[in-house]
């Protein structure tokens, strides 16, 4: 792992304040898997979301999908 990753994740995700509102057929203890995309421009975030996507895609085809999950993408833009 990487401290600095580590540490542009965890500031992105307290700057979250709400995640409301809710969709009503979502439960209010639903578990929410958070996907944090760290890309250097445009196109290599698109990218990783692509093979996240496949990768979700294979896992439900072969029956493993977790369909009490719900996934919340973040992206994280860091500079400097």
């Amino acid at each position: 792992g990487s401290r600095v990753l580590d540490r542009a994740a965890i500031q992105a995700i307290s700057q979250i304040t709400s995640l409301h509102p809710i969709p009503g057929e979502l439960a209010s203890n639903q578990l929410v898997q958070a996907n944090i995309y760290f890309a250097a421009d445009e196109s290599e975030l698109q990218q990783q979301k692509a093979q996240l996507h496949r990768e979700r895609a294979a896992s439900w085809a072969a029956g493993k999908g977790d369909s009490h999950r719900v996934a919340l993408n973040l992206d994280v833009r860091v500079t400097g």
